[in-house]
């Protein structure tokens, strides 16, 4: 568990530390693609900056109570008075002290100054230790409950980042299909401008009715309508990308390293762990491949857990035998240094309560057992559909890449034959038209595709669910 933490720990860190370095000349001049969008957001966006922040300070915090194995400790000091008739001190202040230390030992004591009755200062005080020897033979220095915390924390970043790295991929995806949108857009408004025009010279020749006219005039107006709600749309998606980056205003600058092209090597992420994944995919490994998933892991500590509860609580049963060990010292007493020792048994003979408490925790045991059962059957079956999914639109967008380069081939033969005055200004538009539809409904396909191979990363928890 911790060697997997610390390995994130520092390659997240690593991987901070040399974007930072890079970012100035990485985004100064070059344009930049999907991936280097996502590489600038995990610097720039303030909200998932100030969660490494709390990452870190959490874990700041667990550590501490990790130091030495010691589990607790606390002071007091003894308050100070003073005499009515004087300054003279009644008594000098004091500390106290008590500390819980692996194997469940108690430590506890004191230290302070006094006066005696010649009116030296002395110091005195003690030292306790106090253990239960089953504790001792049974007992291992693991806190399953700082575990499952330290879990919880990298699950948190890790969801975080997977969380930002999809909203980088829906906003930029956004982008680029508002932009084929609109241009598609323009390209039926001409269209049906075009045919307005026909329906115009047919209609004052008498050859179609006015119904028919009107009804070429309104897909014009409808065309323009829906152009305007698309590029109000695409101001929207740029406000909304510009955001993830903490700029709150979309700005020329920022607009000018955006790349909107129909080239995979600029929409495309490198998965290749998860491309091997699906690839080599067998449902009969399932147990290997949710081994790393962080739900899984928390619920098999939680039902650990409840097992030690229910076994400490059955220990409680047995003789018990309790030590401890006591030493003093008094700087005012011949003998300095005194220790002493001490043995007890004790044993339940009558407890009715404790037999309900076992039951109770047996139960609760089962209802763990229980869910963890369902957990992994639900994740199963959420990683079988979610590797069905990738591989449905892997080849639905093998499919439509073929419909592109159809389209792009008919597109040509067109030209051909518009060229030889074979076809008219109509002809080319519809061919282009198709094109930018198929464009569209593939950007569509390969979003869903990328979105879903990163949520099979993601329930993988593989450590770089992007690359």
């Amino acid at each position: 568990m911790m060697s997997k933490f610390k390995r994130i720990t520092i390659s997240f860190t690593i991987m901070l530390v040399v974007l930072m370095c890079g970012v100035s000349s990485l985004f100064a001049n070059e344009s930049l693609n999907l991936a280097d969008w996502i590489e600038r957001a995990l610097i720039e966006n303030p909200d998932f900056q100030l969660m490494v922040r709390d990452y870190y300070l959490a874990l700041e915090g667990l550590s501490y109570q990790e130091k030495l194995g010691v589990q607790n400790v606390s002071l007091s000091m003894n308050p100070v008075s003073k005499n009515l008739n004087g300054l003279e001190f009644d008594y000098l202040p004091a500390v106290n002290y008590s500390a819980h230390l692996p194997y469940k030992v108690n430590m506890s004591g004191g230290s302070g100054f006094k006066k005696d009755l010649d009116g030296k200062i002395q110091l005195s005080g003690n030292f306790n230790f106090s253990l239960n020897l089953e504790d001792i033979l049974t007992s291992t220095t693991r806190d399953i409950t700082s575990e499952i915390a330290y879990l919880e924390q990298e699950n948190q970043l890790y969801s975080s980042k997977a969380n930002l790295v999809m909203d980088v991929i829906q906003r930029y995806f956004q982008l680029s299909l508002c932009e084929y949108k609109v241009n598609l857009a323009q390209h039926k408004l001409e269209l049906y401008r075009y045919q307005l025009d026909q329906a115009e010279h047919q209609y004052d020749a008498g050859i179609i009715s006015e119904m028919v006219f009107y009804k070429v005039k309104d897909q014009v107006e409808d065309a323009q309508d829906s152009l305007n709600q698309i590029e109000r749309d695409q101001k929207v998606a740029k406000r909304d990308f510009a955001r993830l980056f903490g700029i709150l205003e979309y700005n020329e600058l920022f607009e000018q390293k955006l790349i909107f092209s129909y080239n995979s090597s600029d929409l495309d992420l490198v998965t290749e762990n998860i491309d091997l994944f699906v690839q080599n995919w067998n449902s009969e490994h399932m147990e290997g491949y949710l081994q790393d998933n962080y739900s899984l892991q928390k619920g098999l500590l939680a039902l650990q857990k409840v097992e030690e509860n229910l076994a400490q609580i059955k220990k409680s049963t047995d003789w018990q035998v309790q030590m401890g060990l006591g030493l003093s010292y008094d700087t005012g007493q011949e003998e300095f240094v005194n220790v002493s020792g001490s043995v007890g048994l004790s044993k339940d003979l009558y407890n009715p309560s404790l037999k309900l408490d076992i039951e109770a925790a047996q139960i609760q045991l089962e209802r763990q057992e229980i869910a963890l059962a369902e957990m992994k059957s639900q994740l199963t079956y959420n990683l079988i559909s979610q590797v069905e999914e990738v591989q449905i639109l892997d080849e639905r967008l093998r499919r439509g890449e073929k419909k592109l380069t159809e389209s792009e081939e008919r597109y040509e033969r067109v030209v051909a034959q518009y060229q030889e005055g074979y076809l008219a200004d109509v002809d080319i538009l519809e061919a282009q038209i198709r094109i930018k539809e198929q464009i569209i409904s593939n950007l569509e396909i390969r979003k869903q595709l990328i979105l879903g191979k990163l949520s099979l990363g993601e329930m993988l928890c593989l450590d770089e669910f992007y690359k």
